[in-house]
């Protein structure tokens, strides 16, 4: 589609439209040259306030190769085909600089897996939503990011039932494709409790203020001490590398003649009016987690996942999900090379 090529350059840092922000911290970048592109009918603009370069519609062509074999010509046998989400803007960074970064998925993981599990004394064994401290972000963040076995397990059930993790040493994150890899801060607020009865109003746009916003599930759980309301510390924001989509990714990915009309939607609905068939992040072999919490009034365990169906609902986070790995791009990641077609993924480089 669009194609950098290196150059020496030099930049000043100023702030204005969103092609000013995506080019300010990195003017070579991939995402500078999407936003020079402009819109096209499979990468629109959202309508929040950060006004994100989005990738919509049933078979966009945002394929990318991801996690490649060192020293070799990218291609479908030395590579993990990835996809791109969008360019999002106004992220923040570990060092606290703001800017825009590409944001991609695996297209598939290796089996599915709980959000969070635990032992009998907490909650019951059902685990707990706070994803700085679930047991799939220890593991993505430390064991797959690294390509080591550790200390961290796989669970796939209540009372820490184990799941047979995968050979990590072999599908984890090489080196070269670690080094693209942005530490950013990941939103992990939702919507408030009162809202959470009222799914009529949870649209993409909505679900997308609350994932930034200051709600977490803390005191929010009103059972009996100590079965189900268990909650430990909670955040609304965390700082790392590999974390899964926003429910609000998923609703923003709709596109084609139903876009407008399934964005006025609550997304617990896009099982109709074709918007499920006009989603590409939609998986329909699997249900699929994303990092969001659920508020309840019962519990401290439910998360946010897209069904196969179509639909966002909520789950128990001992429950196994797929996984699909989600990470920002570094500022510096340009786009080498391919179309993002099927077959002729973009190539990545530094």
């Amino acid at each position: 589609m669009y194609n950098l090529k290196e150059t020496k350059t030099s930049c000043t840092l100023y702030f204005g439209d969103e092609e000013a922000r995506a080019c300010s911290m990195h003017p070579d970048g991939a995402a500078c040259e999407y936003y020079k592109a402009g819109e096209t009918a499979e990468i629109l603009y959202d309508d929040t306030e950060d006004k994100n370069l989005r990738f919509v519609g049933a078979t966009p062509n945002n394929y990318v190769y991801f996690n490649c074999e060192d020293g070799v010509e990218a291609s479908e046998k030395t590579c993990e085909t990835w996809r791109i989400i969008g360019i999002m803007n106004n992220i923040e960074d570990e060092d606290g600089n703001i800017g825009s970064h590409l944001k991609i998925i695996r297209e598939k993981f290796e089996k599915n897996y709980s959000w969070d599990s635990s032992d009998l004394s907490v909650n019951d064994g059902y685990g707990v939503n706070e994803w700085s401290e679930a047991d799939i972000e220890k593991v993505l963040n430390d064991e797959y990011l690294y390509r080591r076995t550790g200390t961290n397990l796989c669970y796939n059930g209540a009372k820490n039932s184990i799941e047979t993790c995968p050979d990590w040493s072999s599908i984890g994150i090489r080196d070269s494709s670690r080094n693209m890899i942005a530490s950013v801060k990941w939103n992990t607020g939702t919507i408030p409790v009162s809202i959470k009865s009222n799914s009529n109003l949870i649209t993409a746009k909505y679900m997308y203020e609350a994932e930034r916003s200051n709600h977490n599930v803390k005191n929010v759980c009103q059972a009996s001490e100590g079965q189900y309301c268990k909650d430990g510390s909670r955040t609304t924001t965390w700082i790392g590398k590999v974390s899964l989509m926003y429910p609000s990714d998923y609703g923003y990915a709709v596109g084609g003649n139903v876009r407008e009309t399934c964005l006025g939607k609550t997304m617990n609905s896009y099982s109709s009016d074709n918007c499920m068939t006009n989603d590409w992040l939609r998986d329909a072999s699997n249900n699929q987690w994303t990092i969001t919490p659920v508020p309840n009034s019962s519990s401290v365990n439910s998360v946010f996942n897209v069904r196969s169906a179509g639909y966002v609902e909520e789950y128990n986070a001992q429950y196994a999900r797929a996984v699909r790995p989600t990470l920002y791009l570094a500022s510096s990641v340009k786009i080498m090379d391919g179309s993002g077609e099927v077959g002729d993924p973009f190539v990545l480089g530094l």
